[in-house]
């Protein structure tokens, strides 16, 4: 029977736990990155949230977003505030992008062509707002939006 030497026995044990530690810092990253993007469903689910309760929580928004949904000419005081309004909407947009090319989301959502030439949450559409609002923005999201919905 062949004899193992003590240096040989502690040179494989330390392989071994070299190895159980890899293990378990991958196990670790691959919660972490789930946590991550739960992290960022939640934040992307408060921003809509958000966005939907100011309609009733904002005296007077909701008779702005009818007046502009009908094509009601709005006061100089109303079109600032749907403006900033469609601003916010998309600076949440630009969050969502920013999470998706940092990998905290899987995907952007699918929506975004119907927010820009429809509206959503029975809001004006964002294209009558892009062309002065774009200039607040990251020019990579712009760039984005440009060549994924606008000109898509």
């Amino acid at each position: 029977m062949k004899k193992i030497d003590v240096g040989q026995a502690a040179g494989i044990l330390a392989n071994l736990g070299v190895i159980a530690g890899i293990v378990f810092l991958a196990v670790e990253i691959g919660q972490n990155n789930e946590l991550m993007r739960a992290a960022a469903r939640d934040a992307q689910n408060e921003r809509i949230q958000d966005y939907i309760e100011q309609v009733y929580m904002t005296p007077g928004l909701a008779e702005i977003i009818v007046k502009a949904r009908n094509g009601t000419p709005l006061t100089d005081v109303e079109n600032l505030k749907l403006f900033n309004r469609q601003l916010r909407l998309l600076r949440g947009y630009e969050v969502q992008y920013r999470e998706y090319m940092e990998g905290a989301v899987d995907s952007l959502p699918r929506n975004w062509k119907k927010s820009f030439y429809e509206g959503n949450y029975r809001n004006p559409p964002l294209i009558d707002t892009w062309e002065e609002a774009k200039t607040t923005l990251r020019p990579e999201f712009v760039q984005h939006v440009e060549e994924n919905v606008i000109n898509h």
